[in-house]
């Protein structure tokens, strides 16, 4: 009876040791979670389990641990710092950064010009002409041979004194300054004579036409004149009385390019008749195959003469008034 008692309450004893064995893992287990009931070990290991994994998502230092540190990661790919910055803070400063922004608008805002929008920084307007500026050519009307010899010749007058102003020409499709700028005298003039360079050989050509100018560069002032280059031509008027009628006969030649003269057919010749000091025209008659046109007009105390109207490349020209 003795030893059966005593090899029952070994074997107790034996069963309650492995019990405590068996159940140290668990506490062990709970305790390390914060658990406070070693009842509830399978739902506090599932809220810790949860919390982890939020945190593992949400702190870059754990998601660092997990994967390796961040000097790790730097050392394979580059500096994990400056990578954060890249993909970060510094995308964010490049791309939304408030103060850039406001620079932007305002340096596009002074590039635009926004004093332009009302006007005040619009070109200011030059002074006008002190005096009444003119113009006066020798002639409107030249001949080749004598835009090669003597020029172009124009006086300008009535111009602001001490002003400068620059000569220009216009030739239709082109155009151009003239010589350098020039400055008016004391009296507000400038004589000027235009020598066409090589390159306004075109001046000087048989049916030319072209502009020359001159404009103030310290004033508002634009004066152009028209000029024709054409062939000249002449007119010789012969008037004779035969009662109560006047004949009126006109014989025209123009220069050819050979420089030799020949009849100038079938141009208009005005006839023309001084009324009151003005010149009126009273027939208008063509030049025969001799370049002689007629006309008889009424007698009287008058004074007359003959304006041969200018052709493509013919200077028109005008005769001097004969009485009869």
């Amino acid at each position: 009876m003795h030893l059966t008692a005593l090899r029952t309450a070994a074997v107790a004893g034996t069963c309650a040791v492995a019990l405590s064995f068996v159940a140290l893992p668990a506490q062990a287990a709970t305790v390390s979670h914060g658990s406070h009931s070693g009842s509830e070990p399978s739902s506090s290991q599932t809220e810790t389990s949860s919390s982890s994994s939020s945190d593992d998502a949400s702190s870059g230092t754990d998601v660092g641990d997990d994967h390796g540190s961040g000097t790790e990661v730097g050392d394979d790919h580059g500096d994990g710092t400056e990578v954060g910055d890249d993909d970060g803070t510094d995308a964010t400063d490049e791309s939304g950064d408030s103060d850039e922004s406001d620079d932007s608008g305002d340096d596009a805002s002074d590039d635009q010009g926004g004093d332009d929008a009302d006007g005040s920084s619009a070109p200011v307007a030059l002074p006008a002409e002190q005096g009444s500026p003119s113009q006066a050519f020798r002639r409107t009307v030249l001949l080749p041979k004598e835009i090669r010899t003597k020029g172009i010749k124009v006086v300008y007058s009535g111009l602001t004194r001490k002003a400068h102003y620059q000569p220009y020409f216009s030739g239709g499709r082109f155009g151009g300054e003239i010589g350098e700028v020039r400055k008016a005298n004391g009296k507000g003039a400038i004589t000027l004579t235009i020598h066409p360079r090589k390159d306004l050989a075109f001046m000087t050509q048989l049916g030319a036409s072209f502009v020359i100018g001159l404009r103030g560069l310290d004033t508002q002032l634009d004066l152009t004149q028209r000029i024709e280059v054409k062939y000249d031509s002449d007119v010789a008027l012969t008037t004779k009385r035969r009662g109560e009628h006047v004949s009126l006969a006109v014989a025209v030649d123009h220069e050819t390019r050979s420089g030799d003269d020949s009849a100038w057919k079938k141009v208009r010749v005005r006839f023309q008749k001084k009324v009151d000091g003005k010149w009126v025209t009273v027939k208008t008659v063509r030049t025969d195959a001799k370049g002689v046109a007629k006309a008889k007009v009424t007698a009287g105390r008058s004074e007359w003469r003959a304006v041969v109207v200018s052709g493509r490349t013919v200077a028109g020209t005008t005769t001097r008034g004969h009485r009869r």
